[in-house]
């Protein structure tokens, strides 16, 4: 008797620079002996099989994943020769079908194919035969695109159709959905579904909830290259993924590249043109692993061909900077922009904390922003190229006009209008002598500011936590990041009252800084923590930019004419995702 499973299906991401000119045989082996070379596995199976026009190929290694307490328990008498460890068989199933290939996994044969997957292969499937008004979603998980800080998880006990259950800024991550009759019929009419209401499962990979065979789990590989090789219906999302490499290396990223030249030549004097441009919209961040980047306390700049490291720095918000520094400080005036790009993809930076090496990428892969190319706009986050449908510039407009008009903050007599080239520090510090303000500007517990500005008004019981950014750009995204961070670490604090350790170390900080020592300023945290925790202040985050100087028009008319979609979706993303607090938004350019 045939055994039967449920499976998940992945696809191998064949555009990945190190597999993308290699042919199918060469692409598995590479996959292969990529994961032997990481664990040093020298013995391993790896077999051949032919079906239906569908090539196979099985690897199968085992691999320690417990480590038996007898060997240490025994005297060696007893242990000596014997092996205690406990193994686990691990398996990768390839599949290729015309210039598709597929895998199955098991044990921990994802860590094999984790580095080359498709991470929206079976949305991709799903794409192609879904029906926005009549599929109906049992569950979904989405996230923005301004990084991993927070997933939106869903599940509707009531009917919810797709175009319904996600909106202009969700990127959707995992989604189950009932299967129609008319697809059952169609598509998967090879299959006999065991009830009325099937589940389809899809995300990085492709589930049909149900058991399958070999022929079966063939049939269904065949199949789904065929439905790869269909139009999609339609996007989930206002946010296309970009998986045509030839378009992000050739164009895509020479356009981006040429707009950190043009920034280049206004940080360090003109470019060979003797030109000069308008600041850039451009921000820093780990691809990644974002929180793990904000809470290292040591970054080291390094240069491939040059002795490392090449620079220690301990300010986050300096590293693009002192990158452009490096490549100044060698190349002068780069002779041309081939010359620009070559020495800066040799530069990559590692973030500590502790001494412990948290984070590693390089220069370009921190690289978040916005360019026009063919009048349309292409966002890059996270590693990552999206365009963007015609109808998100108009939602998203909406939605930040929406917004601000709600949450926009009211109490002006306690804020200053932002005075003309003013920076960002210099701002904050204007505030250092004021009644019930402290200047947080640069105090970092676990290097997250917990605001640049606290304002408290005792008499009608409530705390700002304002958080200041100099322009309303890609930067826009960290100020999202720093308010979600924030806000969450001092949520855990307040609902924990015997370990408020993030509070207390902002607070520590503060006192130990040397212009509040000079000044003779101290906060108590005692009292601080039980005007927020016992004694229940109103806590009330502001999200405060300048998006422009000396300009007549209102935020709200100016709106549709700003042009960093960004910084608009990272206003919306701070109001969707901020939790346990309010929330008020204001540019520092009104007041």
């Amino acid at each position: 008797m045939k055994k039967s499973y449920e499976i998940k299906i992945f696809q191998i991401d064949r555009s990945q620079y190190e597999i993308r000119d290699l042919d199918i045989p060469k692409t598995i082996s590479e996959i292969i002996n990529q994961h032997k070379k990481r664990l040093g596995i020298i013995n391993s199976n790896i077999l051949n099989y032919h079906q239906d026009g569908a090539k196979y190929w099985s690897y199968v290694y085992n691999e320690d994943v417990k480590k038996s307490y007898w060997r240490d328990f025994l005297p060696l008498e007893l242990s000596a020769g014997h092996d205690f460890d406990v193994k686990q068989i691990s398996f990768v199933l390839f599949c290729n079908i015309r210039s598709n290939i597929f895998a199955v996994v098991g044990g921990s044969g994802i860590r094999v194919i984790k580095k080359f997957l498709n991470d929206r292969f079976g949305i991709d499937v799903f794409e192609r035969f879904m029906n926005l008004t009549e599929d109906l979603v049992i569950s979904h998980i989405s996230r923005g695109i301004l990084g991993s800080l927070s997933e939106n998880r869903k599940v509707y006990r009531n009917q919810k159709y797709l175009n319904e259950a996600f909106d202009v800024t969700d990127v959707p991550t995992k989604i189950l959905v009932k299967i129609r009759d008319e697809i059952k019929d169609s598509i998967f009419d090879f299959i006999k579904f065991s009830s009325q209401t099937s589940v389809l499962e899809v995300g990085s990979y492709f589930h049909l909830k149900i058991r399958l065979d070999f022929d079966l789990l063939n049939q269904l590989l065949t199949t789904l290259n065929e439905v790869l090789g269909s139009k999609k219906v339609s996007n989930l999302t206002s946010f296309v993924k970009i998986e045509d490499y030839k378009l992000i290396s050739s164009n895509l990223e020479i356009n981006l590249f040429g707009l950190i030249y043009d920034d280049y030549g206004n940080k360090f004097g003109p470019n060979p043109f003797n030109l000069y441009f308008n600041d850039k919209d451009i921000d820093f961040i780990h691809p990644s692993n974002l929180i793990g980047f904000y809470e290292c306390d040591k970054y080291e700049i390094e240069v491939s061909h040059l002795k490392n490291p090449v620079k220690t720095i301990y300010d986050r918000g300096s590293l693009y900077y002192e990158c452009l520094s490096i490549v100044n400080n060698k190349l002068g005036t780069p002779s041309t922009l081939v010359e620009f790009i070559k020495f800066l993809r040799r530069i990559r930076i590692k973030g500590y904390r502790n001494n412990e090496l948290v984070t590693q990428a390089k220069f370009f892969d921190h690289i978040t922003s916005e360019i026009e190319y063919n009048s349309k706009p292409y966002f890059k986050v996270d590693n990552l190229w999206y365009e963007v449908k015609d109808e998100f510039i108009h939602n998203i407009n909406l939605l930040c006009h929406d917004y601000y008009s709600k949450y926009e903050f009211v109490n002006l007599g306690i804020l200053r209008r932002w005075p003309k080239e003013l920076t960002e520090g210099a701002y904050n510090s204007l505030y250092r002598n004021d009644p019930n303000f402290y200047v947080f500007d640069k105090i970092l517990s676990d290097n997250i500011e917990m605001c640049d500005l606290l304002f408290i008004d005792d008499q009608l019981r409530i705390i700002y936590l304002i958080h200041v950014k100099d322009g309303f750009d890609a930067k826009m995204r960290d100020l999202y990041n720093q308010i979600i961070l924030s806000s969450e670490r001092l949520l855990s604090d307040i609902k924990n009252s015997n370990n408020a350790s993030y509070l207390q170390g902002q607070v520590e900080r503060f006192n130990k800084a040397k212009e509040n020592i000079d000044q003779g300023i101290n906060i108590d945290y005692n009292s601080l923590y039980n005007k927020m925790a016992i004694a229940r202040y109103k806590l009330t985050f502001v999200m405060a930019f300048n998006s422009g100087k000396n300009v007549n028009d209102q935020f709200k008319i100016r709106l549709p004419s700003l042009k960093s979609n960004i910084a608009k979706y990272a206003l919306v993303q701070t109001v969707k995702e901020i939790d346990g607090f309010d929330l008020n938004l204001i540019d520092l350019a009104d007041i």
